[in-house]
């Protein structure tokens, strides 16, 4: 089950890196055992860009809460549930990790005196994570590109790859869902042709859904 890979996923980190060789790498999605139902309970909206992440993500997480809302918050600040917070390596942690505490949201959620209908997961999507595919198996609803700059050149080649890398995540838009695009400083029309969903923008010049 999920706690068993979470566990073995644990002792992993703490091998040699002689042992770390030779293990066989098994895809995630086997692993995850049938736990995708777990996210199929939430409204996830993903939010990616170069600036603005996390601060869109506490914006977003903050209304909710104030609309009463159930609400999973998971970005570089940390893991939040409710008032509680977990600290985390990465700006987007492993699968694993995201369904570990988008279950105990739900337990969390059963055990309130006014249970709470609608349950949101916002997850912050660095490029990285998108790359190393630690969120290729969470279908989103919402994916928000908050801008595209020259950043991370580091790891990314050129800016090409690095805009690739953001694209990706497209791939995992459920057939109804939506695009939100920074018209100021994306490339719309490219992210338009390569969704096969609605795809919003907004900025503060040119043809917009919103300004």
């Amino acid at each position: 089950n999920l706690k068993d890979t979470i566990e073995c996923i644990e002792s992993i980190k703490n091998l040699s890196s002689k042992e770390k060789k030779s293990i066989i790498v098994v895809d995630n999605h086997s692993l995850l055992n049938g736990e995708e139902k777990i996210i199929r309970k939430y409204t996830v909206i993903g939010v990616t860009g170069t600036n603005g992440k996390t601060s869109t993500c506490n914006y977003l997480y903050q209304y909710l809460r104030m609309l009463n809302e159930d609400v999973l918050l998971i970005s570089s600040n940390g893991i939040f549930l409710d008032d509680l917070k977990f600290e985390t390596q990465n700006t987007t942690p492993d699968i694993f990790t995201i369904y570990k505490y988008a279950k105990k949201n739900l337990i969390k959620n059963k055990f309130k005196k006014q249970k709470k209908k609608n349950h949101y997961l916002i997850l912050e999507c660095s490029s990285q994570g998108i790359r190393n595919l630690r969120v290729k198996y969470i279908p989103f609803d919402i994916v928000l590109f908050t801008n595209i700059t020259s950043d991370h050149l580091d790891y990314h080649k050129d800016l090409s790859d690095y805009f690739f890398s953001k694209c990706i995540l497209l791939n995992n838009l459920k057939p109804n869902g939506i695009v939100i695009c920074n018209n100021d400083h994306c490339d719309h029309i490219l992210i338009d042709e390569i969704c096969n969903t609605s795809c919003f923008t907004f900025g503060s010049t040119g043809d917009v859904s919103y300004k």
